[in-house]
């Protein structure tokens, strides 16, 4: 029982590289297997003829999927600039309105500023009629009359 607890995790490991190196070898055994079988149907007359165009339009088909994919790549790429593009664009029109309006603002007052310079005819808006400060102030003087009772 100790035994088995002591090499649980050591067995464990050699199971799981074992695993992974015959999985990596797999598909390079299947790959050879398929291109010496191909071989030896080539080396036949009439069926090398026929298996050698099979070989061409499979060759042809995964370089027309390699080109898919990268036109695919290419074109989401391109589609993601466009759309970071146009949002960028908007944001800086937006602040550019923005922008606008506030100097429309500030050309407006300094128009208004300088017409009421040059018209002074024109009443003061605040201040009223007490624009002028008094130096001493009096106390106005009752005028009632007190009569003695």
């Amino acid at each position: 029982m100790i035994f088995a607890e002591a090499a649980k995790e050591p067995v464990a490991e050699v199971i799981a590289d074992t695993t992974e190196s015959v999985l990596s070898v797999l598909p390079k055994i299947g790959t050879s297997a398929v291109n010496a079988a191909m071989h030896t149907i080539g080396a036949i007359p009439i069926v090398g003829v026929v298996s050698n165009g099979i070989s061409i339009i499979n060759d042809a088909s995964k370089a027309a999927s390699a080109f898919t994919k990268v036109a695919t790549t290419a074109i989401e790429s391109t589609s993601d600039a466009f759309l970071d593009t146009k949002n960028n664009f908007e944001m800086k029109l937006k602040e550019l309105e923005e922008k606008k309006k506030m100097s429309t603002e500030v050309v407006n007052r300094t128009n208004k500023s300088i017409y009421e310079f040059g018209n002074p005819n024109i009443t003061q808006s605040g201040g009223g009629y007490k624009s002028r400060r008094r130096l001493f102030k009096q106390k106005a003087k009752t005028r009632r009359v007190r009569f003695a009772i």
